[in-house]
């Protein structure tokens, strides 16, 4: 027979043991029973002498144990003696290693021995014999006894409980049950009863239940004048039932267990399939040697890291601004640093021009050579001031043909001034145009998605489907940990199976990203940007194919930029034209090396103007970057640092 359950521990105090180990320091120390090995001989004068065999497992250094014997169901408690690998115990209350203490009290006896020992395997063998044990009845002998109760606070590996009767008895004159974990195992053989538990949890009993004939107890002394047999076995046919319900709940709560986490993982397969698979692209997979749209490159950005914004879509839109005219870029000697300058683009407005008005106005004024009246009637004339040009600023009319993400670049990059920003690769940007990159970069990245939303790149169905899970797993998650303490004690088993909502709803929050995808457009377009990019990587190769014009490359480098090709391609253009003609082209007008064009290679061109994207990218990289925290409490990295272990290593 199987063993009957005892009552579940409440899943509460499972948790608090669980925090409290965990949370315990590291020099804590602990045991547990790896074999629990239990010889019960029962004898003719209903008497049992009990020998347990306890394999301590020790994790730390320990010095004694003790062994509590409930007498409930005996009389007395006799023959008490304590032994390990190395002979018996001495019987004193001197503490020593190798004795032993006896401690009595109604109903209880405590047995209490001391050693030596520390991160090691020891078995001590506990002998004692307990009086009328056995109580026999019209037709039938029974011992009803705890082996091993639940009061111990540790697991055991293996129990294996030996009941043993005397005189001859056949196995068939034998009726036997355990009780304890429904795993349990009870086996009879000829005069002998077994009881096997591979596992036991702490605050678990095993508990034996053994029939027999009175005869082979002949001069027992517990006696009860009345029949006992089917009452017991009624009994017993309880427990079983019960035990069986047990199991068929178990074997229902094991189903759901796997079955929980096989339906959430399906319902993310089939929402992934559904709405988080790319579409097949209808665009050929083939080289691009145009541009396949015309909008900004930032949100060129948006479309090929799909969603994702990062520094370089910046310096993209930069360089744009520069190509379409509106900034220059100028490089400085700096000594051994590099130093760059952008300048927003002086301009003829027209007189109407609010911006060119106000500048007339200012300087006029400043040069008290006027008074107002004529400083109204210059203005409206059409006056010159500082050579009647303006220069460009965010809010400029002329500003206003551009993207919203690109009128914030100018506002991050100049504010409401024409001052000019400086760049170097050692101080990186400072001033005030620092601290708008800081405050500013995210708003900006925010810009560069909104305008990317009126291409339909992206399936919205998608997008609010990956929200929805997100969401529903922060809800599982949650809702699971407040479930579990409210069903702890009404019904533990549903608050097991609602623990394991808590890391399916966590892997469910982290893995919603996967439930999205470009729309069909997006897919397409994308193909169309991956043919191009290739060919920006491959172009150089191409031997038999015709070259865009000069013209165009400098149009084609700015979305190289967030294609990740732009070194790749100014490498390729650098031995692909010849220097006269790269020089002639007046290609990239807008930027001004140091050096001009160096050596009339095109070397030195080149390379001032990599080191200026790098220097650049780098530079938004760090002020977008949150500040460092001194605290340790998180945020970027800092410069400094160095003294800490690890270090590198070199190759001979």
């Amino acid at each position: 027979m199987l063993l009957r359950a005892a009552r579940p521990p409440l899943l509460a105090a499972t948790i608090a043991t669980v925090l409290l180990v965990f949370a315990a320091p590291a020099g804590a120390k602990s045991f547990r029973f790896s074999r629990v090995d239990i010889a019960a001989d029962l004898r003719p004068d209903g008497s049992m002498r009990v020998v347990e065999r306890r394999t301590y497992t020790f994790d730390g250094s320990f010095r004694f144990a003790t062994r509590s014997v409930v007498l409930r169901g005996a009389g007395d408690i006799r023959e008490i003696s304590v032994a390990d690998e190395g002979g018996p115990y001495r019987l004193a209350n001197t503490e020593q290693p190798g004795t032993y203490q006896v401690n009595r009290s109604p109903g209880e006896a405590v047995i209490k021995w001391f050693y030596q020992a520390r991160d090691e395997e020891r078995t001590f063998a506990i002998s004692y014999a307990l009086t009328d044990v056995v109580t026999v009845y019209r037709d039938v002998a029974e011992v009803y006894w705890k082996f091993v109760g639940a009061e111990w606070e540790v697991p055991s590996d293996d129990v294996i409980v030996t009941v043993r009767l005397p005189g001859q008895v056949g196995k068939d004159e034998i009726r036997a049950w355990g009780h304890g974990p429904l795993h349990g195992v009870v086996t009879i053989a000829d005069k002998t009863v077994l009881l096997t538990v591979r596992g036991l949890p702490a605050f678990t009993m095993v508990e034996g239940r053994v029939l027999f004939p009175p005869r082979v107890v002949p001069a027992a002394t517990r006696r009860a004048n009345r029949a006992a047999l089917e009452t017991i076995v009624a009994e017993e046919t309880g427990f079983a039932n019960r035990a069986n319900q047990e199991r068929a709940k178990a074997r229902g709560f094991a189903a759901a267990w796997i079955a929980y986490p096989l339906v959430v993982g399906g319902l993310f397969l089939f929402l992934y399939l559904r709405r988080g698979r790319e579409f097949e692209p209808r665009a050929p997979d083939e080289y691009y040697r145009e541009l396949p749209g015309e909008y900004p490159p930032a949100e060129l950005g948006v479309l090929w890291r799909f969603r994702r914004v990062r520094p370089e879509d910046f310096v993209a839109t930069v360089m744009d601004l520069a190509r379409r005219g509106y900034l220059t870029i100028e490089e400085r000697e700096a000594g051994v640093d590099d130093e760059y300058v952008i300048a927003p683009k002086k301009y003829r407005p027209s007189a109407a021009s609010p911006t060119w008005a106000s500048a007339v106005r200012q300087r006029l004024r400043l040069s008290r050579k006027v008074d107002d009246g004529t400083i109204e009637e210059l203005v409206d004339a059409g006056a010159d001031a500082e050579h009647g040009t303006a220069t460009l600023s965010a809010d400029a009319p002329e500003a206003a043909a551009l993207q919203p993400h690109e009128r914030r670049a100018l506002e991050i990059l100049f504010g409401r001034s024409s001052r000019p920003v400086e760049i170097s690769r050692r101080a990186g940007i400072t001033g005030g145009a620092k601290v708008r990159l800081q405050r500013g970069f995210a708003k900006w990245t925010g810009l560069v998605g909104e305008g990317a939303k009126r291409h339909g790149w992206f399936d919205e169905r998608s997008s609010r489907w990956r929200t929805a899970v997100r969401a529903g797993g922060v809800v599982l998650a949650a809702g699971s940990l407040l479930a579990m303490f409210v069903f702890s004690v009404t019904a533990p088993r549903v608050a097991i199976l609602l623990l394991e909502g808590i890391p399916l709803g966590i892997v469910g929050s982290v893995l919603a990203f996967a439930i999205d995808r470009r729309s069909q457009e997006g897919a397409d377009e994308f193909r169309r940007w991956r043919g191009f990019q290739r060919f920006l990587r491959d172009f150089s190769q191409m031997k038999d194919q015709p070259v865009p014009a000069l013209a165009l490359w400098e149009h084609f480098l700015v979305y190289a930029i967030p294609l990740g090709v732009a070194d790749r391609v100014l490498r390729q253009l650098r031995a692909l034209y010849p220097a006269a003609e790269l020089q002639q082209s007046g290609m990239m007008s807008w930027y001004s090396p140091s050096s001009g064009w160096g050596r009339g290679d095109g070397v030195s061109f080149v390379e001032s103007f990599r080191s200026f994207t790098s220097a650049f990218t780098s530079t938004v990289a760090t002020a977008a970057s949150p500040p460092s925290s001194g605290g340790g409490g998180g945020g970027g990295f800092s410069g400094g640092g160095g003294g800490g272990g690890g270090g590198g290593g070199s190759a001979g």
